[in-house]
């Protein structure tokens, strides 16, 4: 439900003579995309690999200068065997591995996790550019982001200041992952984890595809941890009682954040209110009215398509098309 670090891409760095036809044959060959230097890291995901074109700047081949970049949507190892026949052709003069980089996820104040992380690994505090300028395969450099890692990245949903670690990726891997949670602790600092309760009611009774809705939710958006879910009875009024199924959920974001979200998903585009997912804290229910304090005459209708709106532009185009058929489902049980 949530996944704190995750691979970079990983590049490899060329030097040709016959640049126009290296890039022909990295189109035609693999679909590769010629791409700016930097848009790199949105492009592409830890599946791909970035071919850097460079040339040497002095003659121990130490320093380099990126000329062009590429994005090849094939795992590095096989391009790399690939390209070995193209250096026996002269199409390819040298091949190298580049830096290898690592994508942290965190919250709250990303700076002093970043010092953090450096203090405890070591390293160097600087832009990308300069982490990854004159890298090879033995540096590795370390992102945070408090966005989830399952989409890929810019420039801005990453903090400005990258560590730069001239140590093994792997051996670095393995001790983000063994840390992560403290890095996490860190940059949530005194406002800490909330538990929550969501209680879902369906009168309907259609409760495995609104389960299945909501989880698509917080999965895609990696809001925190299922601690356990069962089935209960609510009673709204005098002699009526009612099935709930109820979800205990510990997250980093506040009651506030996981409202707004449920309230966007009672409603449907078009202005039907298709499910109650009711939030609760300490046993008390956080109203939808609360999510605007200094506001009056709320139009709860149109509120919750603002906050519909807001959610559906955070997910990914696949998981939009997901929920919508999810819904569609839905629909079929009652209309």
């Amino acid at each position: 439900m949530v996944s704190l670090v995750r691979s970079g891409p990983r590049s490899l760095l060329i030097t040709t003579s016959r640049k126009s036809e290296l890039i022909d044959f990295l189109e035609d060959e693999f679909g590769a995309i010629v791409v700016e230097m930097e848009t790199v890291m949105k492009e592409s995901d830890e599946n791909h690999t970035i071919v850097f074109l460079i040339r040497y700047d002095n003659e121990e081949k130490t320093k380099y200068t990126k000329t062009d970049a590429l994005v090849v949507f094939v795992d590095p190892l096989v391009l790399a065997c690939r390209l070995r026949s193209s250096i026996r052709s002269g199409l390819v003069e040298t091949l190298r591995s580049g830096p290898q980089a690592l994508i942290m996820r965190s919250a709250g104040n990303l700076q002093e996790v970043a010092n953090k992380v450096k203090d405890d690994l070591g390293g160097e505090l600087a832009s990308y550019d300069d982490c990854s300028d004159n890298g090879f395969e033995d540096r590795t450099i370390i992102g945070i982001t408090d966005k989830p890692l399952y989409k890929s990245m810019t420039a801005d949903d990453l903090h400005p200041k990258f560590i730069r670690l001239d140590e093994d990726y792997f051996k670095i891997k393995q001790v983000l992952r063994r840390h992560s949670i403290k890095y996490l602790n860190l940059g949530v600092g005194s406002k800490g984890w909330s538990s929550l309760e969501i209680r879902i009611y369906d009168s309907f009774g259609a409760y495995e595809l609104h389960y299945k809705r909501l989880l698509t939710v917080l999965d895609s958006l990696q809001l925190g941890l299922l601690t356990g879910e069962s089935w209960s009875k609510d009673q709204p009024r005098a002699l009526l009682f009612i099935d709930v199924y109820s979800i205990r959920l510990l997250t980093f974001y506040s009651p506030a954040e996981i409202k707004k979200i449920l309230f966007g998903m009672e409603y449907l585009e078009d202005g039907r209110r298709i499910i109650d997912y009711d939030l609760y804290q300490d046993g008390k229910k956080i109203q939808w009215a609360s999510l605007f304090p200094k506001e009056k005459n709320l139009d709860k209708k149109a509120k919750a398509a603002e906050a519909r709106t807001d959610l559906y532009s955070k997910l990914s185009e696949n998981t939009r098309k997901e929920l919508l058929e999810i819904e569609k489902e839905i629909l079929k049980t009652r209309y």
